[in-house]
């Protein structure tokens, strides 16, 4: 039988539930809208993307306009303005050789495993990219900095997205501020032959 005062704790403590996850961590990453980035940013997604996380490890200062010229920087090798970024590994090499990064490769994988990597990494304080085509038409890039959850069924994972705040398919609130939100796992990392994650080792 539960004690009178343990039935109290509970009562008056709405947020136990949210705080008793038993796997739950993030952080904050530097954020901009790659829409800042003037004539390519809404092809930029990816080089935004890396602007952040180079941003968070201090490769490059925080203020958006070292995140947008470093973005510039990133897509003029990387992407085309018509057809976003041309190839992962491409952005992989060139993030590692142009900052000299330990190491950058792109995880494909099962929603499993992918939920047991982003936790190791978060937990390690790396942020990583997600890139997706679960979510929109054309595929998406994004900074993964938190995740909660005690299985990846039910978790959900904090984003840095850089156009903005997603509401559903091909749909975002564009004018809305994309850092630090939390979506549904599951739902932004569906597809194993498309789907994957940016791991990147300062």
């Amino acid at each position: 039988m539960l004690s009178l005062s343990l039935i109290l704790l509970i009562a008056c403590s709405p947020d136990l539930e949210s705080s008793a996850l038993p796997f739950t961590k993030s952080f904050s990453v530097p954020w901009f809208h790659q829409l800042d980035i003037p004539e390519i940013g809404w092809a930029a997604c990816s080089s935004a993307s890396s602007a952040m996380v180079l941003a968070y490890h201090g490769f490059i200062d925080s203020d958006p306009q070292s995140m947008i010229s470093t973005a510039e920087t990133i897509f003029a090798a990387t992407s085309h303005p018509e057809r976003g970024l041309l190839g992962r590994e491409g952005l992989a090499d060139f993030l590692m050789n142009e900052w000299d990064l330990s190491s950058v490769h792109f995880e494909y994988s099962t929603q499993e495993d992918w939920y047991e990597l982003i936790k190791m990494e978060i937990n390690e304080q790396r942020p990583l990219i997600l890139g997706t085509r679960s979510i929109n038409s054309y595929g998406h890039y994004m900074v993964v900095s938190g995740y909660a959850g005690d299985d990846y069924q039910n978790a959900t994972i904090q984003l840095n997205d850089p156009y903005g705040l997603w509401l559903s398919h091909d749909d975002w609130c564009a004018t809305c501020s994309g850092q630090g939100v939390w979506q549904d796992f599951t739902t932004f990392a569906a597809d194993s032959e498309t789907d994957g994650f940016f791991v990147l080792v300062p």
